[in-house]
């Protein structure tokens, strides 16, 4: 993409604000370590805002250190609360007439944080810092038309995928599209992503 898209984007360090200053709250973030995500209790904290009590804020140090353990810390939705995201990721909505949403993936190196799966809409992964390897491999036939809300479909496995169509790793300011239905399993090599 053109600098001034990577500009809007932000920098790692900017994300990591959002995740350690600005008190984000959970469904707003999740933590995943090799495909499984922690449960919120283990990196939320309670807090208190006028007479109401909270229990999903994050947990800025609990975060960290599963982060130093190999744990992806995931912000979801992040076009809600950081302007400069909001207009781009409106902008592209509109253009697209399509529903988007900005997701963030803070990954430690050699780590994997989601395991093989596939999403229900295309995916446009923009590497804004370090590396990630992304494997993406052809459709399965159960997954030509997924459909969000649809009954429940086995997720991919390793065995019956094959070869990658797709084998490469990204650096910054590469960009990739995955289209929906198509499995693909991201991970970080020698650089935190």
């Amino acid at each position: 993409p053109a600098p001034d898209v990577l500009a809007a984007l932000g920098t790692a360090e900017e994300l990591w604000t959002e995740v350690l200053e600005r008190g984000v709250r959970a469904p707003g973030f999740r933590v995943v370590r090799e495909g499984t995500t922690l449960t919120r209790g283990s990196v939320t904290r309670r807090a208190g805002m006028g007479n109401r009590s909270l229990t999903d804020v994050v947990a800025p140090n609990r975060v960290l250190e599963e982060h130093e353990r190999g744990a992806t810390v995931v912000l979801q939705g992040i076009h809600q609360t950081v302007p400069r995201l909001a207009r781009t990721t409106t902008n592209l909505a509109l253009d697209l007439d399509q529903r988007a949403q900005v997701n963030a993936y803070l990954s430690p190196a050699s780590s994997r944080g989601l395991d093989l799966h596939f999403d229900h809409h295309d995916v446009v992964v923009v590497q804004l810092g370090g590396e990630k390897r992304w494997r993406v491999w052809d459709r399965l036939d159960r997954a030509r038309h997924p459909v969000r809300g649809a009954p429940d479909m086995a997720l991919p496995t390793f065995d019956e995928v094959g070869d990658p169509a797709v084998d490469r790793v990204l650096r910054p300011g590469d960009c990739l599209l995955i289209p929906r239905g198509c499995p693909h399993a991201p991970e970080t090599v020698d650089r935190e992503s």
